[in-house]
């Protein structure tokens, strides 16, 4: 919002987690931050459900500046594969330069203790953003403050007035994030 000077960043997340066929189990941890650079990201979850839009049970507990949705049933195991759907928003997530404005991302974080066999990110500029936004797109792939640009893809599109922005990588290791910049 570029007349009040902040950011908000409207996320649907598809998380496609594939789970033992033994009882192992209930569901997943996700770990959302809820402050950037000292502040807070008034971060709001919308929605927690399944890939048919049924919601599903989950629970919240604040961790090392995150907020951590515990997403599954302590009756109930999950066999195969499962998919989370979750929406949520944060505010001023963009961080001031001297030179340029950035939205600096941590796609998955690097707390997950599994691989990722992909990950993206796509995203989704107005058009009344559009000329705001400077050619400087980066991605890094790897641990955390790795600068290696080799494990991942950036790039954008314009479709029906909106600039998309598409980061993805591969196998991802357990700790391993997508991070993604893009300057404004």
């Amino acid at each position: 919002r570029n007349d009040e000077k902040t950011s908000d960043l409207n996320v649907i997340e598809r998380i496609t987690a594939q789970f033992p066929d033994f009882d192992q189990n209930h569901g997943i941890l996700r770990a959302i931050p809820e402050t950037y650079q000292g502040h807070t990201v008034s971060l709001s979850v919308e929605s927690v459900k399944d890939e048919l839009g049924e919601r599903l049970n989950y629970t919240t507990y604040k961790d090392n500046d995150n907020l951590v949705l515990k997403i599954g049933d302590a009756d109930r195991f999950v066999h195969g594969q499962q998919i989370y759907v979750i929406r949520y928003t944060l505010r001023n997530v963009i961080n001031f330069q001297p030179n340029q404005d950035e939205l600096y991302w941590d796609v998955n974080g690097d707390q997950w203790r599994q691989n990722f066999g992909a990950v993206s990110a796509k995203v989704h500029i107005p058009q009344a953003l559009t000329t705001e936004l400077k050619e400087q797109q980066v991605c890094y792939a790897g641990f955390s403050g790795s600068t290696d640009q080799s494990r991942c893809t950036i790039n954008r599109q314009t479709v029906d007035n909106e600039t998309i922005i598409t980061a993805e990588a591969r196998n991802l290791r357990p700790n391993e994030t997508l991070t993604f910049a893009i300057g404004f």
